[in-house]
C-alpha cells in the first residue's frame, strides 16, 4: 500500500459507496476506464502550442553563448512557459482526479514503469508530453484526501494482451493493435478498455487477498 502524505490538507472524506473502476493510461487516450468511458487529454492543442514554444526555444538556447544576456533571457521564457504548462494541467488534473474520487471507492491502476518506458524512442516523447507521473501523484493525493482506496497493480502485469473474459494471453499483440479478438472466446476487444477491465479486476482480486 503506497504511503502519500500531503502538508496543510484537511481531509474531506466521501461518503463510502460500493462502486470500483479500473484505469489505464495513454497516449492516444489519456484515461481509459473499464466502463468504456474516455477522458482525453485536457487542453490538448493549448499543451501542444507550449510544448512547441519550448522545443523552439531550447534550439535558440544552444545557440546562445552560456551565460550571456540572452542566454539568461530565453532560459527565464523557458521557464516560464513550463510553468504556464504546469498549471494548466495541474489544474485539470485535479479536475479529473476529483470526480474519480468522488464517484468511486476504489480505483485500480498499473504501477507504470515510465523510465522503462522512456528508453522507446518512438513513445518517449509522447510519454513525456503526457505527464504521467504528475497525474498519477494528484489521483493519489485525491484519494487519501477523500479516503479512497487506490490499488496499485503490478507494472508487469499484461493487461492490455489479456483476454478480460477468459484470460487467453495474446502474445502476438502489439502497440498497433487497437482491437483485437480472442481466438479462444471470440470476444473482440478494444485495446484500452479491455485493459482497463483488467486491472479493475486484479485490484479487486488483490483486495479479497487482504493485500490492502
Amino acid at each position: 500500500m503506497f504511503l502519500f502524505y500531503v502538508k496543510n490538507v484537511t481531509r474531506h472524506v466521501f461518503k463510502s459507496n460500493n462502486r470500483s473502476c479500473g484505469i489505464d493510461l495513454g497516449v492516444s487516450r489519456f484515461v481509459t476506464i473499464n466502463t468504456g468511458k474516455i477522458i482525453q487529454f485536457p487542453q490538448q492543442n493549448k499543451i501542444a502550442q507550449l510544448n512547441n514554444r519550448i522545443r523552439r526555444l531550447q534550439r535558440k538556447l544552444s545557440k546562445k553563448e552560456f551565460g550571456s544576456k540572452n542566454y539568461n533571457k530565453i532560459k527565464k521564457k523557458i521557464a516560464q512557459t513550463y510553468e504556464k504548462r504546469h498549471n494548466i494541467l495541474d489544474y485539470h488534473f485535479y479536475k479529473i482526479a476529483q470526480r474519480l474520487t468522488e464517484k468511486y471507492q476504489v480505483i485500480c491502476m498499473e504501477t507504470l514503469n515510465i523510465k522503462g518506458m522512456l528508453k522507446n524512442s518512438r513513445l518517449s516523447k509522447s510519454i513525456q508530453e503526457k505527464s504521467w507521473h504528475m497525474f498519477t501523484k494528484i489521483i493519489e493525493q485525491k484519494a487519501y484526501e477523500h479516503g479512497r482506496k487506490l490499488i496499485h497493480i503490478n507494472q508487469w502485469y499484461p493487461s492490455s494482451k489479456t483476454c478480460n473474459n477468459c484470460q487467453y494471453y495474446n502474445e502476438d499483440l502489439t502497440l498497433n493493435n487497437r482491437t483485437w479478438t480472442c481466438t479462444q472466446c471470440g470476444n473482440k476487444h478494444d485495446r484500452d478498455i479491455n485493459a482497463a477491465k483488467n486491472i479493475h479486476h486484479e485490484g479487486l482480486k488483490k483486495i479479497k487477498q487482504n493485500h490492502y
